[in-house]
């Protein structure tokens, strides 16, 4: 993905959505992650989320996973995603409003190194939270080896693959550190791709 294009946005979304298994209760999660850091994921998951939350049945959430390092003044909070694990309540403060309609940030909180996605009974807290409050989750994770309990909880995961430094065997690589299959990784995107997607990403 070189230049946002609206359209193969809106068909990326789509196909996401179809990917989505259906649920008895609540909103979907997903999972965006990528082998590396630097790849493109937070990139991808704002324009996903931007794209789809105005035509979405319900709120959309963009929710900061990962450490937000050098985030901006504006977005920094004490509460966030961690509250959410830690509390399994996500209360006002942790719910920012964007410029886009129906579409929310939950910022990554306070770093506490007493909570964890690495600990399922937090991350089940704080999902089963953002199911009943937003129709779509798009979670900004930390990179394949640093989710935790998120790649097994979550609905979908989307590897964002950079087509410019990321080979096959940094891929694998990162699935093994990660203990998951490649088949544990629902939906990938090629970003900085010259052409389609290569055929060990399933294209031709």
């Amino acid at each position: 993905m070189n230049t946002p294009d609206p359209l193969r946005m809106a068909r990326m979304g789509l196909a996401l959505i179809e990917k989505l298994p259906p649920r008895n209760s609540g909103g979907h999660a997903v999972l965006i992650t990528s082998a590396a850091a630097g790849e493109g994921k937070t990139f991808v998951t704002d324009l996903l989320a931007r794209t789809l939350a105005p035509s979405a049945t319900g709120d959309t959430a963009v929710v900061s996973a990962c450490l937000p390092g050098n985030a901006a003044p504006e977005i920094a909070s004490d509460t966030g995603f961690t509250t959410l694990m830690a509390t399994g309540v996500l209360g006002p403060s942790a719910v920012m409003a964007t410029g886009t309609s129906q579409l929310f940030l939950v910022p990554h909180g306070k770093a506490d190194p007493m909570i964890s996605v690495f600990q399922p009974a937090g991350v089940e807290r704080a999902l089963i939270e953002l199911r009943s409050r937003f129709r779509l989750s798009f979670i900004d994770g930390p990179v394949l080896a640093e989710c935790g309990a998120l790649l097994h909880q979550v609905d979908l995961v989307l590897l964002v693959v950079d087509a410019r430094a990321t080979s096959p065997r940094v891929i694998r690589r990162a699935l093994d550190r990660a203990s998951i299959r490649p088949a544990d990784v629902d939906a990938a995107i090629l970003n900085h791709a010259a052409g389609g997607f290569p055929a060990w990403l399933g294209g031709e």
